[in-house]
């Protein structure tokens, strides 16, 4: 069903020239991504002469056999969402800036100028289409949503992500450029109950899915400019976080519930070659020259696939910035979830799927949050990311020349991926307490990798990871219970993988009104830290001891120092048990 759209515009002018050319060649040169000459650009209509009604200047050129209609340089406002065809573009006047400049925004700013309501992740929806898109447009509080069908439902906003079993078509050919979009989100933590205030966890900026080829280019998403407040559970107001959303996403985000509908046994951290999921191979996909700013979530998601044969054939990610907010803070996902050290807002730069990938010359300054009221950090915070998680093996791609350097994480990382092969990493940067290359023991596999010229050096050997073994301790057992009490103990500690292990001594106490109460008490005292090394090969020693009759078993919590990650040979809560 056709969503009904009212449209209201404020005429500036009406004597601005009417654009014909192609704005892909114009910018980046005759021949430039060919199947965009597929969209009849000289046929285009003005809404100015349809009185400004979006709907019926549409239906004039539908009927004429597509092209382009034209906003001239206006203020628009939508109250739901618009449905753009296939075979048009919704173009603006045309605009001069850049999206950035180095790594800091560019001077973008389209004179044709979208706006919807607050917090609704309303805007410019289509599903399917083909030949389409934006160019020139500023959107504020505008999404761009050009989605795939799913099923069982055609559309809704639960359904892309909690409901969807399978994916009908993704259509083709579609293309954003030179747009400004801010403001966008949704105050609704679940998008099928009422408002309750709090962010949309998939409220997204501009996502673009496609069969077959799409363009995402030069596109600005500046910070926020409005400013509102939500409500935690105690009563406490807190700032409304917009730019808590997804940047650009191109053939990721929204697949990831039929994903797990689709492939047999997919589990987070299955890693498949999973081309029974093809949608996550499509070829022709390029993103370029965008600058995204977020505070939370990812800057830019993507999936993509080549030829089959050649490194860096697919997805084309190049010269993009993703800026994160320095000094975030995260409020948690929902009213009634209050945030604690485990929580990730993902707080990304980019996110692979796919294979063949070619991400080059990219930057970003990336940033984890600090929890509201908590001393910890949300975790993740990655540079360049793929992980098993994603649903498949990495085979030719090539990150080449990106600099993730100048925030406070941004490490580059092949997480938990059981095959790499014939891939490059070269000639990368991120901050010296950062890593590159492969991370965690779950790669069985690297083979024909490329890796110099990183800053710091790459990792492209499968990683050991910190073991503690051998544990001893007195102990003695309190009258009347079975439970065994540890006086005092050493842990035999090695480290030989790249990054550097952080301990944090857990004790738990028994319930002070009885003595073997079945519930307990944990608590955890930062002054037991100890950071090993990385590259330790030898045996640390790391002594622990307790003057509590009550304290009957020690836990460390072993993370990656800089990540945050759990290594897997060492659950986060795991109590070691301490025998008679």
């Amino acid at each position: 069903m056709l969503l009904l759209t009212f449209f209201s515009a404020v005429m500036l002018s009406e004597s601005q020239p009417i654009p014909t050319d192609n704005p892909v060649a114009t910018l980046y040169g005759n021949g430039s991504y060919h199947w965009t000459s597929q969209i009849n650009w000289t046929n285009v209509v003005a809404v100015r002469d349809f009185g400004g009604d979006l709907v019926k200047a549409q239906a004039a050129l539908v009927k004429s056999g597509g092209g382009v209609l034209f906003l001239s340089a206006s203020k628009y406002t939508l109250t739901e969402n618009f449905g753009l065809a296939s075979n048009v573009v919704l173009r603006g006047v045309p605009a001069p800036g850049v999206a950035k400049k180095g790594t800091e925004k560019g001077n973008l700013d389209p004179t044709t100028v979208l706006s919807c309501p607050d917090r609704k992740h309303i805007g410019i929806l289509n599903l399917n289409g083909t030949n389409l898109g934006l160019v020139n447009i500023k959107l504020d509080g505008c999404a761009v949503m050009l989605w795939p069908t799913l099923a069982p439902q055609k559309w809704s906003m639960k359904d892309y992500w909690y409901e969807a079993t399978s994916i009908v078509s993704m259509g083709s050919n579609k293309l954003v450029l030179g747009c400004v979009v801010q403001n966008v989100n949704l105050d609704s933590s679940n998008p099928d109950a009422p408002s309750d205030g709090w962010p949309w966890s998939f409220s997204t900026a501009i996502a673009v899915y496609s069969d077959e080829n799409a363009l995402v280019a030069n596109n600005l998403l500046p910070p926020a400019t409005l400013k509102a407040t939500m409500k935690l559970s105690s009563g406490e107001s807190v700032p409304y976080p917009y730019d808590n959303r997804y940047g650009i996403d191109v053939n990721k985000v929204l697949l990831g519930g039929a994903f797990g509908h689709l492939v047999p046994g997919a589990t987070p951290g299955h890693c498949t070659d999973a081309k029974m999921f093809p949608w996550s191979f499509r070829n022709g996909l390029v993103i370029r020259d965008n600058y995204v700013f977020g505070n939370g979530r990812v800057g830019i998601s993507f999936s993509g696939g080549g030829d089959g044969k050649t490194i860096g054939s697919g997805t084309q990610v190049i010269s993009n910035h993703v800026e994160h907010e320095k000094s975030g803070i995260f409020y948690g996902f929902s009213p009634s979830h209050s945030p604690h050290g485990s929580d990730t807002n993902e707080n990304r730069g980019y996110d692979q799927s796919g294979s063949e990938n070619n991400v080059t010359l990219n930057t970003g300054h990336i940033y984890r949050q600090q929890l509201y009221n908590q001393k910890y950090e949300t975790v993740d915070g990655e540079g360049i990311l793929v992980q098993c998680t994603n649903g498949n093996n990495q085979y030719r791609n090539l990150w080449d020349r990106n600099d993730l350097s100048g925030g406070g994480s941004g490490y580059i990382a092949y997480y938990g991926v059981d095959i790499v092969q014939d891939c490059v990493i070269t000639n990368n940067r991120v901050n010296p307490d950062q890593s590159i290359g492969l991370m965690n023991s779950k790669t069985t596999q690297a083979k024909g990798l490329q890796c110099h010229g990183n800053t710091p050096k790459a990792n492209c050997n499968p990683t050991r990871l910190a073991t503690i073994s051998d544990v001893f301790a007195g102990v003695r057992t309190a009258p009347g219970c079975k439970s065994s009490f540890a006086k005092s103990g050493v842990f035999h500690i090695t480290n030989p993988g790249l990054n550097a292990v952080q301990l944090l001594l857990c004790t738990r106490y028994d319930n002070v009104s009885s003595t073997c109460a079945p519930e307990a008490v944990v608590a955890c005292d930062s002054s037991f830290m100890a950071l090993i090394d990385a590259n330790v090969s030898r045996v640390k020693y790391y002594n622990v001891s307790s003057d509590s009759t009550q304290a009957y078993a020690f836990a460390f919590w072993a993370t990656q120092v800089l990540s945050y990650h759990e290594l897997e040979s060492v659950p986060r809560t795991m109590w070691l048990s301490v025998p008679p």
